[in-house]
């Protein structure tokens, strides 16, 4: 109260009573000016002029041709904030029970007067604390507003950005492929109809462009499914990457018999909860690179395996082939970004940006370890 003058409207039609009233409040050193309405008619107008003007009411619920509980309601009416102390000469049980269910801060007996500064302070505490909640609510449903607003303006956007990026999909699909389709024909029956011709410069030329053809070809598929990606729905289910794995190798096992020298080690009972189309593309482009990557090595070891670390499970595909330098793994799952050329290592530059996504779709993450010449081990999570 140190500081602060109170504007208090009292009503009150014994001047002795007000008077008694201020002197308590004047021992409390609770600095104060007292506004007294001797009667109804006066509080309602008081209240009606400047029902914002007081910080605290005081009523006597006995005044003459007036119901202390009109006043009361009034005052929820006009100030609903404002602390409402009752100071009555008698006030039975059930009365200060009716009195405090319709919106009394409190009640005090005039014969127990002592009460009154602990009563004001206590009224004032809870009455403040109520505008800083009220405060509080309100800049909260602001902000809630405020980012309403925003997820539907951003809604709006991601949903324009996904129309003008499935249009852009229909392009590449349509529009790119087929000029590519028809100079990969041409070539192709230009070398059947007139390769024996040609002078051996030409038919380098031409199966040169017949090659690139249909390397862009393999690029515009590998981009068409990474941004497909993004949108198609997941479905988790149990799936057992151990047996995925199995399957992978055996085919390419069967794709290139010639890789007698290969070990593959496979963890079995690895069992997720994930989308098994999308995990299946996980474990194939892995293994395929931990194939590719170990061609020149007489005798390749690749495993998949997982271990324990902290509150989930850490997979990992691991190889002793050509690894690559920690220091550009920034660019590892970046499109098109290769750790080799392709005359040493042939790829589109996709596989790895596929996995990130797939793995991020997943609520999981994927990182890598290497030394050049040495290997590889690509570590992913699962969400």
């Amino acid at each position: 109260m140190t500081g602060e003058t109170l504007r208090i409207l009292h009503l009150e039609d014994d001047s002795m009573d007000a008077e008694l009233v201020r002197a308590k409040l004047a021992s409390e050193e609770i600095s104060c000016t007292i506004t007294v309405a001797t009667d109804g008619k006066q509080f309602a107008r008081i209240l009606e002029e400047s029902a914002d003007c007081f910080d605290l009411i005081l009523a006597d619920m006995s005044i003459p041709g007036y119901d202390g509980v009109a006043a009361l309601e009034l005052a929820r009416e006009r100030c609903p904030d404002t602390p409402f102390i009752v100071i009555s000469g008698t006030v039975g049980e059930e009365r200060a029970v009716e009195i405090l269910r319709k919106g009394a801060t409190d009640f005090i007996l005039k014969g127990n007067m002592g009460r009154l500064g602990s009563a004001i302070r206590r009224a004032l505490k809870e009455a403040e604390e109520h505008r800083n909640r009220q405060l509080a609510e309100e800049a909260l449903r602001r902000l809630n507003a405020e980012l309403e607003q925003r997820v539907q303006e951003r809604t709006a956007q991601l949903e324009a950005t996904n129309q003008e990026l499935q249009a852009f999909n229909f392009s590449v699909s349509h529009d790119l492929r087929a000029p590519l389709t028809i100079i990969d024909g041409f070539s192709k029956a230009i070398l059947e109809d007139f390769g024996t011709d040609l002078p051996s410069e030409a038919l380098d030329y031409l199966q040169r462009i017949q090659k690139a053809g249909q390397r862009m070809t393999r690029l515009i598929d590998a981009l068409l499914n990474l941004s497909r990606l993004g949108r198609e729905p997941i479905t988790p289910e149990q799936t057992d990457l151990s047996a995925i794995a199995g399957t992978i190798e055996q085919e390419l096992r069967y794709i290139h018999p010639d890789r007698t020298g290969v070990t593959i080690r496979i963890t079995d009972g690895i069992t997720v909860c994930g989308d098994r189309r999308l995990l299946r593309s996980v474990m194939e482009n892995l293994l395929s690179n931990a194939w590719k990557y170990t061609a020149r090595r007489e005798q390749a070891e690749i495993e998949f395996g997982v271990m324990e670390q902290g509150e989930k499970p850490i997979y990992f595909v691991r190889d002793n082939g050509a690894g690559f330098d920690m220091r550009y793994a920034g660019r590892l799952f970046t499109p098109f970004q290769r750790m080799h050329r392709s005359e040493e290592f042939e790829g589109n530059g996709i596989g790895l940006a596929t996995v990130q996504r797939i793995i991020h779709r997943h609520g999981g993450r994927i990182w890598a370890e290497a030394e050049d010449g040495k290997g590889a081990t690509f570590f992913f999570t699962l969400g």
